[in-house]
């Protein structure tokens, strides 16, 4: 009944989803043409993107890129609108030399953790891309710019296009929004130069089947397969205290998440031994309050609890939270890009032949 039900609102979306195909083809056949304005930036912009709504892996790979380039000694600055920011019409721009640290609900919880793990990295939050480009070239000089979830923000031209794909839900029931997850069809691949399947060791089951559609939009060379590595935890209040992995195999912990995809953090979790008591999951960019503090505190009965780096930028803020979760710990993790040689030589060699035009 319930799949009767689904189906029949999914068709009433249809008609919608067929109008938003259109006017994202539209858009983009303006641009292919070169009609309306775009702007070029001084220095080079690595953009990365998806084509899908939800979680596929961005943040993380922004932060890969930014350590890559700042052990180059580069200067490095992060490009982002700042999701579900408070004053989210108004550009805001973080330079390392102020030691400026604002809250969380001024940045957004993707952006507050980009600027806790990276802090001698620029961030500038616009929902003007072209705009924020600009203002922190004048006012910073960065060597290079990585931008933050822009694939369909074209009016900014870009360097180079990164293009993550969630290798456990991929392209849901492959349509456009709102019937569907897809920002744009399949076939925007085109203008991607790098495309990489993300939580690859998670992959659904009919993975080879269901992402053949790829192949027909980019070349094999240009794909890569990603994966997440926890390297250890860390007490939220005593960041220094690193907990490796190994002194938590037979443990049992309660974890819970506010992502897009708690569930592969969860696996995660269980695949490095530790005995998941209790697992509770929040929506993405979920709010936390005093009520859900409680709520977890309760469920783990005073022993270990377990979290992302984006949920606990936001715990951290409540004065509550230290004594209601005091052996909170934070999952420190990797993100793996297989092959990585091969990545890096790609990036490096498009970074040198510039940018690639008006897109």
């Amino acid at each position: 009944m319930i799949k009767f039900i689904n189906r029949m609102g999914r068709g009433f979306l249809i008609p919608a989803s067929l109008g938003y195909r259109l006017a994202v083809g539209g858009r983009n056949l303006l641009y292919d043409l070169h009609l309306p304005q775009t702007h070029q930036g001084p220095v080079p912009i690595v953009c990365v993107g998806n084509l899908t709504v939800g979680g596929t892996g961005k943040t993380p790979m922004v932060s890969w890129l930014t350590d890559y380039f700042s052990q180059q000694g580069k200067k490095v600055a992060i490009l982002s609108r700042g999701y579900k920011r408070h004053g989210r019409l108004q550009p805001r721009i973080l330079l390392p030399e102020t030691g400026s640290h604002p809250g969380v609900n001024e940045l957004g919880d993707e952006a507050a953790m980009l600027h806790c793990k990276h802090p001698r990295t620029a961030l500038v939050l616009d929902a003007d891309r072209s705009r924020g480009a600009r203002t922190i070239c004048s006012r910073w000089s960065p060597d290079i710019i990585i931008m933050d979830d822009g694939f369909q923000h074209r009016r900014l031209q870009r360097t180079l296009n990164i293009v993550m794909i969630d290798s456990q839900r991929l392209f849901g029931n492959g349509l456009l929004l709102p019937a569907g997850p897809l920002r744009e069809p399949i076939a925007a691949l085109q203008r991607a130069d790098l495309v990489v399947f993300n939580k690859f060791d998670a992959r659904h089951p009919s993975f080879a089947g269901r992402s053949r559609r790829v192949f027909d939009f980019i070349s094999p060379k240009r794909l890569f397969t990603a994966r997440y590595e926890l390297r250890c935890l860390y007490n939220l209040w005593h960041p220094a205290r690193e907990t490796e992995i190994g002194q938590l195999q037979g443990k049992k912990i309660l974890a819970f998440a506010g992502i897009a995809n708690p569930d592969y953090f969860f696996q995660q979790l269980e695949k490095l031994g530790m005995v998941l008591q209790n697992r509770l999951s929040f929506a993405d960019h979920v709010h936390y309050d005093r009520e859900k503090l409680q709520k977890i505190s309760q469920a783990a009965g005073g022993g270990l609890v377990a979290t992302t780096a984006k949920d606990a930028v936001k715990i951290a803020a409540l004065p509550e939270a230290k004594l209601l979760l005091p052996k909170l710990l934070v999952a420190d993790i990797d993100m793996l890009i297989e092959p990585e040689d091969r990545f890096i030589e790609l990036l490096e060699s498009r970074l040198a032949i510039g940018y690639s035009g008006s897109q």
